[in-house]
């Protein structure tokens, strides 16, 4: 390899140094070649010195460009994968297991030095960074503490009073989440600082997991689901609409809390779980209010046709029953060829002072069920009638 000391055109001794270092690792090359095994320390020597002059290519490019610094840091994290992908290819053509072990040093070294110029790059521009994808090789080794991760959260959450639908679906999430073929920066710091709170939590209960996650903005769709059945289950369980607003009253109250509570530098590109948390209640207070007035409608209009429709008598229900029934025996109240249509109208017409709606099968029921209480005040009403009618039109004698 040789490289020269001035960038002559960008990016050309760029690539082929990346070009260069790629065909010399690649599997077939380096296992055919036994003398790459005894000359792999001036490899490395030149691999350095690219590492230093790709390295201050990267400074003046990102100077003039910060997409063009970007560029580079890409083909970097290609060249990266390129060369761990050969590393378990290069082991499975080596014969013996001795030199199998030297191949896979050779790998290694060469990948600890790439890794680290990328880490120079990310210090350079820690925002950039994490927003582009890791290496295959940095994945491969921080996996195995990830799982660990997981492993004990879910020992821990699992022994507390959670829900367990609500761990099995943050469990998933994560694990999705963590296997992810172009996983960022800002989504591992993301992962680690989940992980990190949720087993840091004093009480493990259903409602603090579920404030931590809204608070951390965990905007997956199944948790989303999760927290609208929850809600609509709370709301339900309510005996009145009046205390189903309340609850969704107090769920946007919860939620602007755990907002304000958020420190300040929190993790970037969180998704807007606060908006369709919002979004949900806001519809579902609206949903609300919405019976509450077609409630009192119904009310008014009840009392409306109460007070046009029914004329109020003062006698009792049974009372009344009786007068009825009285009336259509003597015939002076005409009946139906179906008696229970004439108690229907006169329920439906009429109302006593404590029965705004009478039902028009008690009415019927109680003029065959009548007690001797009943009956004598209904006849002392008579009485009292016609001696009204024999002092005011002169009919007694």
């Amino acid at each position: 390899m040789n490289y020269s000391k001035k960038s002559q055109i960008f990016g050309h001794t760029v690539i082929r140094w990346f070009m260069e270092m790629e065909e010399y690792f690649r599997p077939e090359v380096i296992s055919g070649n036994i003398a790459s095994l005894d000359r792999f320390d001036e490899i490395i020597k030149k691999i350095n010195a690219g590492k230093k002059f790709f390295y201050s290519d990267y400074v003046v490019q990102h100077g003039v460009s910060r997409r063009r610094g970007r560029n580079l840091v890409r083909r970097l994290v290609l060249s990266i994968n390129k060369i761990h992908s050969y590393l378990t290819t290069v082991t499975k053509l080596s014969k013996a297991v001795r030199e199998s072990a030297r191949y896979r040093n050779q790998y290694v070294q060469v990948l600890d030095i790439l890794q680290s110029l990328l880490e120079d790059c990310a210090r350079f521009d820690p925002q950039m960074a994490g927003e582009l994808p890791l290496t295959t090789y940095f994945l491969y080794t921080i996996r195995l503490n990830l799982n660990q991760r997981l492993n004990r959260l879910y020992k821990k959450m699992n022994g507390g009073d959670i829900d367990k639908a609500l761990v099995r679906l943050l469990m998933r999430e994560l694990k999705i989440l963590m296997y992810k073929n172009d996983l960022t920066g800002v989504q591992l710091e993301y992962i680690i600082q989940l992980t990190d709170g949720l087993y840091g939590l004093e009480q493990l209960e259903t409602e603090d997991v579920e404030n931590l996650l809204i608070q951390e903005g965990f905007d997956h769709p199944s948790f989303f689901a999760y927290y609208k059945r929850r809600c609509n289950a709370l709301i339900q369980e309510a005996d009145s609409l009046h205390d189903q607003l309340e609850i969704v009253l107090l769920q946007e109250d919860r939620l602007a809390s755990l907002r304000k509570g958020k420190p300040g530098g929190s993790v970037r590109h969180i998704m807007h779980l606060d908006f369709r948390v919002r979004g949900f209640l806001n519809g579902r207070k609206k949903v609300i209010r919405q019976k509450i007035r077609l409630r009192r409608m119904e009310i008014k209009d009840s009392q409306l046709s109460e007070n046009n429709y029914r004329a109020k008598v003062n006698l009792s229900v049974p009372q009344f029953s009786l007068l009825l029934k009285a009336g259509m025996e003597t015939g002076m109240v005409f009946k139906e060829e179906k008696v229970g249509k004439t108690f229907a109208f006169y329920a439906r017409h009429f109302r006593t002072a404590n029965t705004p709606h009478i039902s028009p099968d008690s009415l019927q029921k109680k003029s065959t069920d009548v007690d001797y209480s009943t009956a004598k005040k209904v006849k002392a009403h008579l009485i009292r009638m016609v001696n009204w009618i024999n002092e005011h039109h002169n009919t007694a004698g």
